[in-house]
């Protein structure tokens, strides 16, 4: 006879870190919620992936209109557009993968009651899936960076071509910080379904915290201390510094940033892994 191997999956007690080698297990099931993600957000639609070039161009349009025409903040001798659509390619990704975590997560409610995976495979497939988005924005400001060039409207004395590898490692860490973040709205939308609606409000207020919209040299001494407490701060400088030159490498706020990116992903990961045995009776 052969004999029956009996797998038995029992939740953990007290405080644990998640178990990441699961994660590389169940390798296939990611890529295919990735894929999926990706499959449900083009198909059965006009523009499809045009409107991911389209979006940040007309949201960049209504900050030049809004904020440097009528508010009067300058971007530092470069063309509104460009400064804005700079800024967006790095808080857009963050953003979007904030504000679509807890939606995602609720899609795979029907499926948690019938099959286990670790839970932690949907915030990384809504993640991964992001950057796509993340690539065309990127390509659509050099897009416009090339009919700048083309028409003379203005042009880069020197363009740090070199520095372009650290786009990448920009995004990383923007999906570094944006996991564990997502970890805590997960942890709490579970348990607290109104918290849904203030996150959502807290995440529109974010935006004005971060030079999205202005630079950080108009940002008062006094005020600069409080700016430290944004992990999206340094990021959004250094993408300006990178794709216009313009944009400042805060040495001080990278520290901060990084201690408390580190913080929010270690205490995200604990706080997940204890709420997540109680899901299905929460769904």
């Amino acid at each position: 006879m052969q004999s029956t191997q009996v797998i038995i999956i029992e939740p953990r007690r007290g405080w644990s870190f998640p178990r990441l080698g699961e994660v590389w297990e169940y390798r296939d099931l990611l890529i295919l919620f990735v894929r999926r993600d990706l499959v449900a957000r083009y198909q059965q639609t006009i523009l499809g992936p045009i409107w991911y070039m389209a979006q940040p161009i007309l949201t960049a349009l209504l900050f030049a209109v809004i904020f440097n025409r009528v508010a009067g903040i300058q971007t530092n001798g470069v063309p509104p557009i460009l400064f804005y659509l700079a800024g967006l390619a790095g808080w857009a990704y963050f953003s979007q993968t904030l504000t679509t975590t807890v939606t995602a997560f609720s899609a795979h409610s029907h499926m948690f009651e019938k099959v286990y995976f670790p839970r932690l495979l949907v915030p990384l497939a809504t993640i991964l899936s992001s950057l796509g988005a993340w690539a065309m924005q990127v390509v659509t400001y050099f897009i416009v960076l090339m009919i700048y060039w083309a028409s003379g409207t203005w042009h880069q004395q020197h363009f740090p071509w070199e520095t372009l590898i650290c786009l990448p490692l920009l995004a990383v860490y923007t999906a570094v910080l944006s996991l564990g973040i997502n970890l805590w709205i997960i942890s709490l939308t579970m348990k607290y379904r109104d918290f849904t609606q203030v996150f959502y409000f807290i995440a529109q207020l974010w935006l004005y915290a971060t030079p999205v919209i202005y630079p950080l040299s108009q940002v008062p001494t006094k005020w600069r201390d409080l700016f430290l407490l944004n992990p999206m701060a340094p990021v959004i400088e250094m993408y300006r510094h990178i794709l216009l030159g313009a944009g400042e490498i805060w040495c001080e706020g990278w520290a901060v940033s990084i201690l408390i990116t580190l913080g929010i992903l270690i205490s995200g990961c604990f706080m997940f892994d204890r709420t997540q045995k109680t899901f299905v009776d929460t769904i």
